[in-house]
């Protein structure tokens, strides 16, 4: 029975999915329809569908208020399946404010 739970254990392990935190540099555009905005210096385009509530707790990104602001940007990679689809949606864990 104990070599069962720790094969299944390991088994749990090695394919759970895994959340990959990354962070940019990019300057707030604003929200839209559910989505925040941000455009980084090479002019690439990233769009957050959701942030933790910590962070808009420090920053109300549905005002104008930060616009045109420079950020540092970290946020995850969220693997979901909806409908037997499989969906990445990414969520912004924190925000610095970068003064120029």
């Amino acid at each position: 029975m104990k070599t069962i739970t720790i094969i299944t254990s390991i088994l749990l392990f090695l394919f759970a999915p895994v959340d990959e935190t990354k962070t940019i540099e990019a300057t707030y555009d604003g929200y839209e329809d559910g989505t925040y905005y941000f455009t980084d210096s090479n002019d690439d385009l990233f769009e957050f569908q959701q942030v933790e509530k910590a962070v808009l707790k420090e920053f109300d990104l549905m005002s104008n208020t930060f616009e045109n602001k420079k950020f540092k940007v970290t946020y995850k990679t969220v693997e979901e399946e909806v409908d037997d689809e499989e969906y990445t949606s990414y969520v912004i864990t924190a925000l610095t404010l970068i003064k120029e």
